[in-house]
Parts: structure tokens; sequence; C-alpha cells
């Protein structure tokens, strides 16, 4: 996701995004992304990373879900 470019032969589609959410992605749908399951999945996976890895991970997402990063989608 990071570092592609999309366009007419390659689209940006819902299963393009690494949605941060603990679910199947065989069996990911919009429904299932709400905040509650975001939030669940920064809880969780904090557990299992180092403080400064944790810390990437959010600036990462921040960055990955601004609203003006997808203007340009």
């Amino acid at each position: 996701f990071h570092g592609v470019t999309f366009s007419v032969q390659r689209p940006l589609t819902f299963w393009s995004v690494p949605w941060p959410i603990l679910a199947n992605p065989l069996q990911l749908d919009p429904g299932k992304i709400d905040w509650a399951a975001t939030e669940t999945f920064f809880i969780d996976v904090k557990d299992v990373l180092t403080a400064e890895e944790y810390k990437e991970m959010v600036l990462r997402a921040q960055r990955t879900f601004h609203p003006d990063r997808w203007v340009g989608k």
C-alpha cells in the first residue's frame, strides 16, 4: 500500500488498504471497520510491540489514514 501508485490499471480498492483491525482478511467487509474494532487493534498490538515500535506504528497509521492523504487517491 505504501509506495504504490494507483491508476486505472492498478485501482485503489477496498482490499488495497491495510485496515488497522483484527479480522480475517477473507471475511473483511466495510461494516466491520469501526472505531471499536480499530481501538481493539491498537490496544492488542501494544502488548506485543516495544514502545518504540508501537509509537512508529501509530505515527504511520496517522499518516496513512489522515484525510489529506486520500484526496489524491
